[in-house]
């Protein structure tokens, strides 16, 4: 065999592997998850996570707070990967906002924590907590508080108007 066929095998091949780790490596990640909500009277969270094949992550996260008030909010936004830890964070991308939100990863959960800010969930809920993985699979849309379907790759977040 000649070096050049050696040559570009070994390039289409290291090619391959890296451009599929870089698409798969954010889908680990992708999901539906819940906390709470037993009963319509519970508190209750929701997070989706979503993969774009351009690398981009969106979640969608709802929550809500049981009797008597029934507080509720959500949040869709962008997720960047926080090089220091590993972990997933959102931050505010405008300044009429101060959100932020750190996402750590386990096997089959989420915790996310406010590292920063108040965000819009309403008076007494918080999106703070240990969410468990419901369905492994890369979420197409999300459903909002409104009823609307909301489809990831069609709505940027800076695009969507509550």
């Amino acid at each position: 065999m000649s070096r050049s066929y050696f040559f570009i095998n070994s390039l289409c091949l290291f090619l391959l592997l890296f451009s599929s780790c870089r698409i798969d490596q954010p889908c680990t990640y992708c999901g539906e998850y819940k906390n709470g909500g037993q009963t319509s009277e519970d508190s209750y969270q929701l997070l989706q996570i979503h993969c774009k094949k351009s690398g981009d992550i969106l979640f969608y996260i709802e929550a809500g707070k049981g009797a008597p008030s029934y507080n509720s909010g959500s949040k869709y936004g962008s997720l960047t990967v926080n090089k220091k830890n590993g972990h997933l964070q959102y931050l505010a991308q405008d300044t009429t906002e101060d959100c932020s939100l750190d996402f750590s990863f386990a096997k089959h959960e989420i915790v996310v924590t406010t590292i920063n800010g108040e965000c819009p969930f309403g008076n007494g809920v918080y999106a703070d907590g240990t969410y468990n993985l419901k369905k492994k699979s890369n979420p197409t849309y999300f459903v909002d508080r409104k009823g609307k379907k909301i489809y990831f790759d069609e709505t940027d977040p800076e695009h969507y108007e509550f």
